[in-house]
């Protein structure tokens, strides 16, 4: 027959029954924690979804200052920060104070999209959108190694700015364009469309028209581009670029990444100031053509300048890499620039310079010799090179 267990002694049994209520206060407060650690973070993203979360992210955004100096502001936030937000009174400033102002600014977005590694933007749109001088930031230090070209992955289906103002600092007198473009950046696929137009300002016609769109897929042997480009004279293109004769430039091509060919032209003032045959093989691109230099540098050109000069340039990308092989000459010059370019780490890739010039009065009035050159080799960190 079965036998009971011997009694406990009552002191045992005392702290049996006095340790049976620690360890269930233990247990609560351990489920109390793991449920304040799985909640806290959504409690977290739904509180800076409301009111005061929105006067947090602005007063972060108003403390935000890049080394450069560039820094924000914004005045509110009206929506969903995880949706669909509209941006009130935001600005981009130097240490001169502001140098971009958005007084309201649509924006339509898809977080979700960070956790695949990209931003995907469907939509931003700015009624208004004011350029009041150029930036002047600080003066940064190099940074030996840092990517030129940053490493994002972008989606961005629709832009759309309303009216462009940019001040009579910028261009002389108040210009206004419309702007509206598209962009998808998911290497090694390259989608860009971009459209732009002068609007007419106090009486004067506008007529600045740009459009450009590239569709640039090697994976499925895509490649399209097309530019072009009219600025009349006293345009706002024309007086960003400081022209005082109208500007004309197109680009047209066919073909696939494999194989594909084009041409570039442009005109100053209807007279040619360049006229290219363009190609791409597989990542590898080329030109070759002639261009006048005269044109743009006016009257007071030097005799260096004044003769076309005929160019064959060829260049191969992989990745953030490139290598260059480019000649220029003409009747009194000649120059060829050879090497390599990483964007990825901001270096020159024993880049050769060399140029020569006939005659040393063609490039100066007064100054005597014959046949002279010039050559030198660029190495290291782009932003403090050894040569």
């Amino acid at each position: 027959m079965p036998t009971d267990p011997p009694p406990q002694e009552p002191s045992e049994q005392s702290a049996s029954k006095a340790e049976a209520p620690v360890r269930r206060r233990r247990w609560r407060a351990l489920a109390v924690a793991v449920l304040v650690v799985l909640i806290a973070p959504v409690l977290f993203v739904l509180g800076l979804d409301t009111g005061p979360g929105h006067a947090v992210i602005t007063n972060v955004v108003d403390r935000v200052v890049l080394p450069t100096g560039m820094g924000f502001h914004l005045s509110r936030i009206e929506g969903s920060i995880w949706s669909r937000m509209r941006l009130e009174g935001l600005a981009v400033r130097d240490p001169h104070g502001n140098f971009v102002e958005a007084p309201s600014v649509f924006v339509d977005w898809r977080p979700r999209a960070l956790f695949d590694g990209r931003l995907e933007l469907e939509r931003i749109a700015a009624p208004t959108v004011r350029v009041l001088r150029e930036p002047k930031f600080k003066v940064r230090p190099p940074q030996p190694n840092q990517p030129i070209v940053p490493n994002i992955h972008l989606i961005l289906r629709s832009l759309r700015v309303g009216r462009l103002e940019l001040a009579p600092a910028l261009t002389g007198e108040a210009r206004s364009l419309w702007v509206q473009a598209s962009a998808e950046v998911l290497r090694p696929k390259l989608l860009f469309t971009l459209q732009a137009r002068d609007w007419p300002v106090a009486g004067k016609p506008g007529g600045d028209a740009l459009f450009m769109d590239v569709d640039a897929e090697p994976d499925r042997d895509r490649l399209a581009m097309t530019a072009r480009l009219d600025a009349p004279a006293g345009g706002a293109v024309g007086r960003l670029l400081g022209l005082s004769l109208p500007l004309h430039f197109e680009l047209r091509g066919r073909g696939g990444w494999q194989a594909w060919d084009g041409y570039a032209v442009s005109q100053l003032g209807g007279k040619p100031l360049l006229d290219t045959t363009l190609s791409a093989r597989a990542g590898t691109f080329g030109a070759r053509g002639r261009f006048w230099p005269s044109l743009l540098v006016g009257a007071s050109a030097p005799d260096l300048a004044k003769p076309p000069a005929s160019f064959v340039t060829t260049a191969t990308a992989t990745d953030q890499t490139i290598q260059l092989d480019s000649t220029v000459s003409s009747t009194t010059f000649a120059a060829r620039v050879r090497g390599g370019v990483d964007f990825s780490r901001s270096r020159f890739d024993s880049l050769r310079i060399g140029a020569r010039i006939a005659s040393a009065e063609s490039l100066m009035k007064g100054m005597s010799g014959r046949d002279l050159g010039v050559g030198l080799v660029l190495t290291g960190d782009i932003a403090q090179p050894a040569f």
